[in-house]
């Protein structure tokens, strides 16, 4: 199976991932697969998640540099993808190759342009452990348009989770997009950085930098994949403690990402 975008999973299978996500919380598993990594993207967390992740299921994990390899000299592509197929039992790519996804292993997309799989599984496992359950919680979405957000709304259609959306984007479709006042009628605020990865940095208009007024109702969770800039102002960033935990569960939603992929087949 190949996770390229959400849409490729159903309710089912988000939910055996959360599932065996709870369950490595307390206890490993021993899968012995080898798994192969290609990132042409920065990572921080995505990567050090999935090497760990891979550590404690005692998987041989090897980060590939496209620079290094015999495709640096001309070797085809085509050629590469397939001997990855034959040495390994899983990619993780990052990037924006499409390509890569013709392998004959399972496939998962830890970040390109269009979506962020691995991120938003992780944020809604984090929201389903914080109150217990997901459904009929209120998510909304702070800021632009980009990856992590459509991988957000593509959930959410999946999940039956409401969205709302406070943004200047009109990418979103007009159902989406709500006053601040509506917005902040929620149980969670999400955001990501204003600007994303290889698009032309913009200054933030003033009234969707995260503040403290956005949090009059002191029960609303806030999360935040990283890195985080300027879109949240600084004098709360210290009491952002959730994100931490967002962040730390991606070592166990990878580990359940992996282990639905490859460890119970």
């Amino acid at each position: 199976m190949k996770i390229i975008k959400i849409k490729n999973l159903t309710k089912k299978n988000i939910l055996k991932i959360f599932k065996y996500s709870f369950y490595f919380k307390k206890r490993k598993i021993k899968i012995n697969k080898n798994i192969c990594a290609i990132f042409e993207y920065p990572s921080t967390r995505t990567l050090s998640s999935f090497f760990i992740a891979s550590s404690n299921l005692f998987c041989n994990f090897n980060i590939l540099d496209l620079e290094k390899l015999q495709i640096s000299r001309g070797e085809s592509l085509k050629d590469t993808i397939k001997i990855i197929s034959l040495y390994y039992d899983l990619l993780i790519y990052r990037g924006e190759s499409e390509k890569f996804k013709n392998c004959k292993i399972p496939y998962i997309n830890a970040l390109n342009s269009s979506e962020h799989p691995s991120q938003i599984i992780n944020d809604i496992f984090t929201i389903f452990e914080k109150f217990g359950d997901y459904r009929n919680k209120k998510i909304t979405w702070v800021g632009r348009y980009n990856n992590v957000s459509k991988s957000l709304i593509s959930i959410s259609k999946i999940l039956k989770i409401k969205i709302k959306v406070f943004s200047n984007d009109h990418k979103f479709k007009k159902k989406y997009l709500k006053n601040k006042k509506e917005s902040l009628k929620t149980n969670v605020i999400m955001s990501d950085t204003w600007n994303s990865m290889g698009k032309k940095k913009e200054k933030i208009p003033k009234k969707f930098i995260i503040k403290r007024n956005f949090f009059n109702n002191n029960n609303i969770l806030f999360m935040h994949c990283l890195p985080m800039y300027d879109e949240v102002c600084s004098k709360i960033k210290k009491k952002l403690k959730t994100i931490w935990i967002q962040a730390k569960n991606k070592i166990f939603t990878c580990m359940g990402i992996i282990y639905f992929l490859i460890g119970c087949a």
